[in-house]
């Protein structure tokens, strides 16, 4: 067997690969005598089924078959001793070639394949780029303490209703006239009045009191939602129609929720007992969590802005022309030369990108060891567990849930590149000289989307 590689610029060659009947011939006997002792042939017992009948019944599929895995192993393996990097795999070159799978030939065939470049991506601490620390400033702070005094509040009853409340009544079924349907169905439930779709009956449940009677379409008034509707009423969803869709609701109470006093007693169920002392505290403490929220924003625009940065500073091509052959051949669905001309340009920064990442991880041997993955899923459950009220979950739980969250592949990719992501902007923070600017998140917006 031979494969000889054939260049024809620096990003495109061909490989040649010729194969011999002596390569393949021992692994097609040994195929053929294995069918032979298990082919079940009307008029001849188990294993007693004349060679040669063998040979004419599955000769030619196994000779095929054998002669392409031989083919496909031996490009392999010479892409690796060579240690050839290419992008994408090698395609069959456009040449047709009518091959004669006679068994004791010689077959040759021959492959296009796509060259990575050679390339360098150089950047220093000559290099600088925009890092925006997002500090909160008092109007934000005011929001976040409005809603904390919100979400620690207390439901009181009112006498009128307005936008954010809640009213509680009894629903009962109407006829077409609007009278009450004599033993028709009823159900007592909320009514959140900002989960109203149309806005003139939304209008009319605002300023109304207990004693309210309000007669409403449902499917109105809920654009149709039938899951939310059916809820509401007690009433299985395939049982609502047009027949069924006029409602009386009789308020009964109007729930409001007042927001909690921002005193210490509420700065200690919020932070825990004591650490925080004091409003102008109370204030700070808010103030570093929304900018610890905020920190992963800046990250984010950074990582962006260095990508963005590299990708126009690190000049190299790609075979193109190739490229786009080979997403042809691997597509699922069938594409046209103008889709790929139309999706190309995307596909080729995406894999410019791909290739600058992997020469940085090269370059700098990052690695991801089974330890990092380990240790970053484990803090992800013990995060979780913590949600659902478990500050000390037992070790051994943990451990068995992160082994059984590494064993599904897309969990495992997806905590991979999450350790890469980091380690990549790890990398380029120690490496840009960073241009330190502290912004308002108003601010940071603007600039994020100019």
């Amino acid at each position: 067997m031979e494969i000889k590689k054939v260049a024809i610029d620096d990003l495109n060659a061909q490989l040649r690969v010729k194969i011999e009947a002596a390569d393949y011939s021992p692994k097609v006997e040994e195929v053929l005598a294995n069918y032979r002792r298990t082919a079940n042939v009307p008029g001849f017992r188990k294993g007693k089924v004349p060679a040669g009948m063998i040979r004419k019944m599955y000769g030619k599929g196994v000779l095929v078959e054998e002669v392409n895995k031989l083919m496909q192993q031996q490009v392999f393996d010479y892409l690796n001793e060579q240690e050839m990097r290419i992008l994408g795999n090698p395609i069959p070159t456009e040449e047709e070639i009518d091959i004669d799978w006679t068994e004791g030939n010689d077959f040759e065939f021959s492959f296009e394949v796509g060259l990575s470049p050679d390339f360098e991506v150089k950047i220093s601490a000559k290099n600088k780029l925009p890092w925006y620390k997002i500090v909160a400033d008092d109007a934000t702070i005011d929001r976040y303490c409005d809603d904390l005094a919100r979400r620690y509040g207390k439901m009181a009853n009112v006498d009128k209703s307005e936008a954010e409340d809640t009213l509680y009544g009894k629903f009962e079924a109407l006829d077409a006239d609007g009278n009450l349907l004599e033993e028709g169905h009823s159900n007592e439930a909320t009514l959140m009045i900002s989960a109203v779709k149309d806005k003139k009956l939304q209008k009319g449940l605002i300023g109304v009191g207990p004693d309210a009677i309000i007669d409403f379409d449902v499917m109105k008034a809920f654009d149709n939602n039938t899951t939310e509707i059916s809820s509401m009423l007690d009433i299985p969803k395939e049982e609502l129609s047009d027949d069924n869709k006029m409602w009386r609701f009789s308020v009964i109470r109007v729930n409001r929720m007042e927001p909690a006093e921002l005193n210490q007693e509420l700065f200690d169920k919020i932070f825990g007992e004591g650490i925080v002392e004091g409003m102008e505290a109370f204030r700070a403490k808010v103030a570093e969590d929304i900018e610890k929220m905020y920190a992963q924003e800046s990250e984010r625009k950074f990582l962006n802005d260095a990508t963005e940065y590299i990708l126009d500073k690190t000049k190299f091509d790609l075979p193109d022309a190739f490229l786009k052959r080979w997403l042809k051949t691997v597509s699922e669905n069938p594409l046209t030369d103008d889709q790929i001309e139309a999706e190309y340009a995307q596909y080729q920064l995406s894999t410019k990108w791909q290739m600058i990442e992997n020469k940085i991880a090269e370059d700098n041997k990052m690695e991801i060891t089974k330890e990092e993955m380990m240790e970053f899923a484990g803090g992800a459950v013990r995060q979780q567990m913590l949600q659902y009220g478990i500050p000390e979950p037992d070790e051994e739980m943990v451990k068995s849930t992160v082994e059984r969250v590494l064993q599904n592949e897309d969990e495992a990719k997806r905590i991979s590149e999450e350790i890469f992501s980091r380690k990549l902007l790890q990398h380029f923070k120690e490496t840009f000289k960073l241009d330190e600017k502290e912004v308002t998140y108003d601010e940071f917006v603007k600039k994020a989307t100019k």
